[in-house]
């Protein structure tokens, strides 16, 4: 009882800062707890060259740019490592984890239906999440438009690399993920540079 309890507020805690402020989600102080608490979510991350930079518009950078699970500022910045030690912590807690992330994700998409209303900390909790299937499908229905968006596309470019490295075709979630690369495929990038990006994430 005591375990779930400790995983529904570690859980709730994580969402909503990754969905408002990042202060500690994006915190090199906390990155030992943050990365703990995303082995919850059993995503997995993909090559660092799928990830776009700071300075490139609809292109991937060979050197990447961070991780949705744990971003770093400036002010982070800090030469001394601390040791510590990750493992899976909540598996025994999968679907009551999986329960309050879709909860909190369906919510957010209620209350901003229009493109213009998401926020980048919105898609870097989906790509922080992209373990759950139905997230994959969620974002995958979303990520034509998120790729257009001027304020939008770097996020939503990562949130795809994150949802193509999470697709499984050939394990118990195949049948969903068959949908959510079907989703894929119907998208219609405008740019080539998107459509190099998209062609390497696939």
């Amino acid at each position: 009882m005591f375990l779930m309890v400790t995983v529904f507020f570690l859980i709730q805690v994580y969402i909503e800062d990754a969905l408002n402020e990042r202060w500690w989600v994006e915190c090199s102080w906390c990155k030992c707890l943050v990365e703990n608490i995303v082995t919850a979510f059993k995503t997995k991350h993909p090559p660092p060259h799928l990830i776009p930079s700071e300075n490139t518009l609809g292109t991937m950078s060979p050197s990447g740019s961070g991780s949705p699970l744990m971003g770093s500022t400036d002010e982070d910045t800090d030469n001394t490592e601390l040791e510590y030690s990750v493992f899976p912590r909540y598996s025994s807690s999968y679907e009551t984890v999986e329960a309050l992330v879709l909860e909190a994700i369906k919510e957010q998409i209620q209350r901003r239906a229009a493109p213009d209303a998401i926020h980048k900390g919105f898609l870097k909790l989906l790509s922080a999440t992209c373990g759950f299937p139905e997230i994959r499908m969620i974002s995958a229905s979303r990520l034509e438009a998120w790729l257009h968006s001027g304020k939008l596309w770097r996020c939503a470019q990562e949130l795809l690399a994150y949802v193509c490295c999470n697709a499984d075709a050939c394990g118990p979630t195949a049948q969903r993920d068959h949908e959510v690369l079907a989703q894929l495929a119907r998208m219609r990038l405008k740019t080539k540079p998107l459509q190099a990006a998209y062609q390497a994430c696939l």
